[in-house]
């Protein structure tokens, strides 16, 4: 006969070497509030012998969202700040983003995914958004049971924003 026992729940469950992605919080004067992180530096490789490399930020909490409802923003930053997934035509790469769920512990993984556009320019020489370039990611978070302006407002379409339209509605530092 087998018997286990734990006495950690999968919350308490700790986790040896993890490092999580730390979030402020603003709330504009009609109530709208939005997690913002700090700008994390980029671990994609300088280059890479494939036509795909990723880098994992570090780890978010489940319990910062609902990733059923809440709009989740990813954004690169090297001479200007771009909202990703994105396209780099002249680098012939292209940006993707997840969210990963850990199997075992609540916390997502965001992953930065970079692939070739054209699988005849293998290997990825020179990846744009490399340490190389000094290149930053941000994650935004807007919960989905954020209140929103009334009636006679319109409901802003954040995904069809700018970044500095995003950070001067909730007056996020830039």
């Amino acid at each position: 006969m087998l018997c286990l026992s734990c006495s950690k729940t999968e919350e308490e469950a700790p986790l040896e070497d993890v490092s999580y992605l730390q979030f402020e919080t603003k709330t504009n004067t009609n109530g709208t509030k939005v997690l913002y992180s700090e700008w994390v530096d980029s671990e994609l490789p300088n280059s890479s012998v494939y036509g795909a490399a990723f880098c994992d930020l570090p780890k978010v909490k489940k319990s910062l969202f609902d990733i059923d409802r809440d709009l989740v923003m990813f954004f690169a930053k090297r001479n200007s700040i771009m909202p990703l997934p994105v396209s780099i035509p002249v680098s012939r790469e292209h940006y993707m983003v997840e969210m990963a769920p850990h199997l075992w512990y609540n916390i997502y993984i965001p992953r930065i995914r970079v692939t070739a556009t054209d699988w005849e320019t293998e290997p990825l020489d020179d990846i744009f958004f490399s340490p190389n370039n000094n290149t930053k990611f941000r994650i935004m978070i807007i919960p989905g049971n954020t209140p929103f302006p009334s009636k006679g407002t319109p409901r802003p379409d954040f995904t069809k924003m700018d970044y500095a339209e995003i950070c001067n509605y909730f007056g996020i530092p830039q």
